[in-house]
């Protein structure tokens, strides 16, 4: 009896340091798992987090030239900054032409470093063919999205193909901006309005997967109306290349779905709001908000 009694002591002073041995294993598996939380904690938000690429005709923040000849940024008067600050989740970044100043081939470069910190990226583009984009934009697009047929304007059909090449290559330059990003396929890249109706296919071209939004901040018009539009069917198209499209109020989804319809032969479902493109056999989102 007192060998079993023995060996019954043995058999705690085991079982007390196998529960000792367990113990110590997981207090260092509790400090290896603090351990990764604080490391994690302490990536860079660029490593973590994903970015919103805004596409937008001028920049939130302007580049002026001193009295020295010195650039410098000035404040963003634009509401519209605000409203995006209030994106906690997303790093936003901004690409867009800087509004009435011509830099030089040697400023160009000063002016990307000045403008980086404030997350805003240049777009570059010569003078006429920037002029050509607005006369396209501010002479055509506008007037006709709100209803001023282009036999009422100074434009005309022969005006609008001259100019043409310059709405094109604006478009060709956000492309390239955007891309030097080189944004994830996490990112999202969001277009804005009636200057940049060409971007979100060029940037579908370039990368398939891209996560693209195009929003229209004026009226669209009836099919009819759009109908006398020249390069209707380019600008269609180039909508098209986003995910997600969005208009002001439902009336502007429904046109644009019909022109879509007439122009393109597209196969339209208007109870779910979006459209099937056969030609290119993807569905693209279209709502209101």
């Amino acid at each position: 009896w007192g060998e079993k009694a023995g060996g019954g002591g043995a058999k705690s002073e085991r079982e007390r340091a196998l529960l000792a041995q367990i113990k110590q294993l997981e207090g260092q598996l509790a400090k290896e798992k603090h351990k990764k939380k604080e490391a994690a904690k302490a990536v860079a938000p660029s490593e973590t987090r994903k970015r919103l690429v805004v596409c937008t005709q001028w920049l939130p923040y302007q580049v002026e030239r001193t009295a020295s000849g010195e650039l410098r940024v000035l404040p963003s008067p634009a509401r519209y900054v605000a409203g995006y600050a209030t994106i906690k989740r997303l790093d936003v970044q901004w690409v867009g032409v800087l509004y009435n100043v011509t830099l030089s081939a040697e400023e160009q470069p000063v002016a990307r470093r000045l403008l980086e910190p404030f997350s805003c990226f240049p777009v570059f583009i010569e003078e006429e063919q920037l002029h050509f984009a607005e006369e396209i934009a501010a002479e055509v697009l506008w007037p006709l999205f709100h209803y001023i047929p282009l036999s009422m304007l100074d434009a005309d059909i022969d005006m609008v193909h001259k100019r043409w090449e310059g709405y094109t290559a604006l478009n060709t330059r956000f492309r390239d901006t955007v891309l030097e990003l080189a944004p994830l396929h996490t990112d999202l890249v969001w277009v804005h309005d009636y200057y940049l109706m060409l971007l979100p296919q060029m940037l579908r071209e370039a990368r398939p997967k891209m996560r693209i939004g195009w929003f229209l901040h004026t009226p669209f018009p009836s099919a009819e109306i759009y109908h006398t539009l020249p390069h209707r069917k380019t600008i269609l198209r180039g909508v098209l290349g986003a995910n997600l499209i969005g208009f002001q109020i439902y009336d502007y989804v429904r046109h644009f779905m019909t022109a879509c319809a007439s122009v393109l032969g597209t196969d339209v479902n208007v109870e779910s709001t979006y459209i099937l493109d056969a030609q290119q056999r993807t569905a693209v989102t279209v709502d209101a908000f």
